[in-house]
């Protein structure tokens, strides 16, 4: 009798496992994140092209700057004419840049200015929207509006996560409208001069350092394949010192963006 009182704990227990071990599996599935195939961790080419389906005539060169975590750049992502019909559109609108607080507040560690576009809101905003998705095979209600932004010498943006870390104040309402930002584009408006020293892209985990090249997009995932946050991809705009630079972010959630 005893035995099988024994056996039938053991049982119990094994499937107490069991049942735990797939329930956390499952859970953690709900969190997956989509992540394209270039981001995806897999042998890399010696050098890739890609033709957007949205754009047939446009041929992109991916170049590879970090394995693990995937970093790349994507040159000829926007022609030099797109870059400036995108400053020019978002120029008379600038604002100081903000940062996810309680609400969106001016904040000392981000010095720049912004132009939140309006989704569409030109035919030129419309192709780059429409480029976006298909790089990343998301769908459009999963976009924020495209940022431009600016910044004019000793302006910075200090190192920082594009997703909204966990116990932040006002990451439960960031992720109210959208959940966890997933893939981040950011692109370069316009070159430097060849004598300025600043306005890198900077990511210091990972001692990488990129300088702006007009029409060229920064592309990185913020989140691991499980949906969890990636504290390797910290990141920060370094100031010019003597030019101005712009970009444009493109950012994507995983849930529709509200």
């Amino acid at each position: 009798m005893k035995v099988a009182v024994v056996v039938a704990i053991v049982i119990g227990i094994g499937l107490s496992v069991v049942l735990f071990l797939i329930l956390t599996r499952n859970a953690g599935a709900s969190r997956n994140t989509k992540i394209p195939p270039l981001l995806q961790y897999h042998k890399l080419p010696d050098k890739a092209q890609i033709t957007p389906h949205s754009d047939p005539e446009r041929t992109i060169h991916v170049e590879w700057i970090e394995d693990t975590p995937r970093v790349i750049l994507l040159h000829n992502f926007l022609s030099p004419q797109e870059c400036q019909h995108l400053i020019n559109l978002a120029e008379p609108r600038m604002s100081r840049s903000t940062v996810q607080t309680t609400t969106l507040e001016k904040h000392p560690d981000r010095t720049s200015f912004t132009c939140n576009l309006t989704k569409s809101e030109t035919d030129t905003v419309r192709k780059i929207e429409q480029r976006a998705l298909a790089i990343t095979g998301y769908h459009l209600k999963n976009l924020e509006p495209l940022q431009v932004v600016r910044y004019s010498p000793e302006q910075f943006y200090k190192p920082h996560y594009d997703y909204f870390p966990t116990g932040r104040t006002g990451t439960p309402e960031a992720l109210r409208r959208g959940g966890q930002r997933t893939i981040t584009l950011f692109v370069y408006l316009n070159d430097l001069p060849s004598d300025e020293n600043g306005g890198q892209t900077i990511f210091p985990k990972m001692s990488v350092s990129v300088k702006p090249s007009v029409g060229t997009a920064l592309v990185f995932c913020n989140l691991l394949p499980d949906g969890s946050e990636d504290p390797r991809m910290l990141h920060g705009g370094q100031p010019p010192t003597k030019s101005t630079k712009y970009g444009l972010n493109i950012w994507f959630r995983q849930k529709e963006f509200k």
